[in-house]
């Protein structure tokens, strides 16, 4: 090896020095704001099957609400990384009755499969109306237009209610 003086040192070249620090950098910050910004990571789609009676696009609205809600404030919701499906499950089944429910990432499809539970009694009671199942769990309450309806069906008039049965018993 060569003998260095000590009084007469080689300065190290700056440049070696940036591209010591810069390079670890840049990676550091690029893999963050590539997995944010590319829209490979994000979820295209939300599939619902196994609904009778509520509509897909009903469902889809209150999936849609939770995905366009940012985690943290910061994090994107629509990202395949951040979905919380337990919260989606969670708001389905506070609005909605099923039976079962699953939600389920496909890569960059959302999926949700339920099986609700149908109407089978609508009981009246005061000035609220409700939908019970055959446990007699509550289903859902019905708006006033809806109430009506069954009140002038239940005093023995005819009503056209929309997702109610003909003979469907009212209490």
């Amino acid at each position: 090896p060569r003998l260095q003086n000590p009084l007469f040192r080689r300065e190290r070249s700056r440049i070696g020095r940036w591209l010591l620090v810069g390079i670890p950098l840049a990676v550091v910050v690029a893999i963050p704001i590539l997995l944010f910004s590319l829209p490979f990571f994000y979820m295209r789609d939300v599939e619902v099957s196994g609904l009778t009676t509520l509509s897909a696009e009903e469902v889809k609205g209150v999936v849609y609400d939770v995905l366009n809600k940012r985690r943290l404030l910061v994090l994107p919701g629509w990202h395949r990384l951040f979905v919380n499906k337990l919260r989606i499950a969670e708001r389905l089944d506070d609005k909605y009755a099923f039976e079962e429910l699953t939600v389920d990432k496909r890569w960059r499809v959302l999926v949700i499969s339920a099986k609700e539970r149908i109407t089978q009694v609508a009981w009246l009671s005061g000035d609220k109306a409700y939908y019970l199942d055959l446990e007699g769990k509550v289903i859902s309450e019905a708006d006033d237009a809806t109430r009506q309806a069954l009140l002038t069906r239940a005093g023995g008039g005819e009503a056209n209610i929309p997702n109610v049965q003909p003979t469907m018993p009212i209490i």
